[in-house]
């Protein structure tokens, strides 16, 4: 599930772009949005999102342990970071990530979410609020 590249799906079949070979050249929301425009973008996110989510819900529906929960959550950001079907060239982990921390974590998530849209208001940089996320996840 990880390795479904939505943002190589929605750019060059939906609009008729190789995301692949714009901006930072990755298949993240965050270059799909830079390079295809708004729509593209939350498209993006939102299959990364789903994909790193839905499976963290699965595991948990299916009754699965922690462990594998933890394992299936993992599997998605390495799927999406380093996709099989595009020769391990994928995007950098964050929509996933993100959608894999609602599933299991939400009070972290929302503690994260706050922090991610206050850098990202006084800053403008995804980036930089990516990474302080990041490093308050541990506290959350």
């Amino acid at each position: 599930m990880g390795s479904i590249p939505f943002g190589l799906i929605i750019g060059k079949f939906g609009y008729g772009v190789d995301v692949r070979k714009y901006g930072s050249k990755n298949i993240g929301a965050a270059n799909v949005l830079r390079t295809v425009g708004i729509l593209p973008g939350i498209l993006t996110f939102v299959g990364d999102f789903m994909k790193g989510g839905a499976s963290v819900f699965l595991a948990r529906y299916l009754g699965a342990g922690d462990l594998i929960i933890i394992l299936a959550g993992l599997a998605a950001i390495v799927g999406h970071s380093w996709p099989v079907f595009l020769k391990f060239k994928g995007g950098k982990g964050v929509s996933t990530t993100t959608g894999v921390i609602l599933v299991m974590m939400p009070g972290a998530f929302l503690v994260l979410f706050v922090v991610y849209a206050l850098i990202c208001a006084v800053f403008r940089y995804t980036s930089l609020s990516a990474i302080i996320s990041a490093l308050v996840f541990p506290i959350a």
